[in-house]
């Protein structure tokens, strides 16, 4: 099974889909402004994010109980994010400092606006989100491509400011 997303836009309804390996496409989530996301490896949660009014919102779906836990007040993108391998209900994210207002996600796409993000852990046994790194402000790093080590010990990604490589141990 693979997840497709349609072309995200703060102009345009969203939808996501699972597409199986015998052609079976189901409707995961849908008619959500500015939709991305990122599922997890097993397809049991996907971090979302939608366009609202100049801003996001964000949170993860968990599709056996069909509801959200929401990133109340610290909203971000699902391109900034990581699933772990080792636990299915484990996350990295980086979350902006701020977020002007702007059609979104269309203007980060586009480079109009760069974020200043920190790292966070999103647990959702508990479920929390817990800040793990605050990133050097006078830095501007803007977290794009996260990934992790094998053993998850570390984890890297891409300064989308200047394309620098980044590592952290977690």
């Amino acid at each position: 099974t693979i997840t497709l997303t349609t072309k995200p836009s703060y102009a345009a309804s969203g939808f996501m889909y699972f597409l199986t390996t015998s052609g079976v496409m189901t409707k995961a989530l849908g008619d959500i402004p500015g939709l991305t996301t990122l599922t997890s490896p097993n397809l049991g949660y996907t971090i979302y994010s939608a366009s609202n009014n100049g801003g996001v919102t964000a949170g993860v779906y968990d599709f056996s109980k069909g509801a959200t836990f929401a990133f109340t007040g610290k909203p971000t993108i699902p391109e900034k994010c990581v699933w772990s391998k080792l636990s299915k209900t484990t996350a990295y994210c980086a979350v902006p400092s701020t977020m002007p207002i702007a059609n979104y996600p269309d203007d980060w796409y586009k480079g109009s606006l760069s974020f200043v993000d920190n790292i966070y852990k999103v647990d959702l046994s508990l479920p929390a989100i817990q800040l793990l790194y605050s990133l050097p402000a006078n830095q501007n790093i803007d977290v794009i491509n996260p990934f992790l080590d094998a053993k998850e010990e570390n984890l890297y990604f891409t300064n989308k400011t200047d394309y620098s490589l980044w590592g952290l141990t977690i």
